[in-house]
C-alpha cells in the first residue's frame, strides 16, 4: 500500500504491534485477578505483535529483500520501546 493510507495503515499496525503484549496482560489479569496467572495474556499479546508486524511487513510495496529490512526495523523498534518500558518499570 502506498501513499498516506500506507503510512496511517502502517502506523496502526505499529502501535498495535507495540500494545499487544501489554493489552493480553491486561485483560488477563482482569479475568483471573491473579497477576501470576495473567502472564499467559502477554503470550496471546506477542502472538498478536507478530501478526501485526507480519501485515506491517506485507502492507510495504518493495522487494522482498526490502520487506525483510523494514521487518528487522520494526522488529528492533519493537524491542527497543520493549526495552525501554521494562527499563523503565524495574526502576
Amino acid at each position: 500500500m502506498t501513499g498516506a493510507w500506507g503510512w496511517v495503515l502502517r502506523s496502526v499496525l505499529f502501535v498495535v504491534a507495540v500494545v499487544a503484549p501489554a493489552v493480553g496482560y491486561m485483560v488477563r489479569l482482569d479475568q483471573t485477578g491473579n497477576g501470576k496467572l495473567a502472564l499467559d495474556g502477554v503470550g496471546w499479546g506477542l502472538t498478536g505483535t507478530i501478526v501485526a508486524l507480519a501485515l506491517f511487513t506485507v502492507s510495504v510495496r518493495t522487494t522482498v529483500r526490502g520487506r525483510l529490512a523494514w521487518l528487522a526495523t520494526a522488529t528492533v523498534a519493537v524491542l527497543a520501546v520493549w526495552g525501554a518500558v521494562l527499563g523503565i518499570v524495574a526502576l
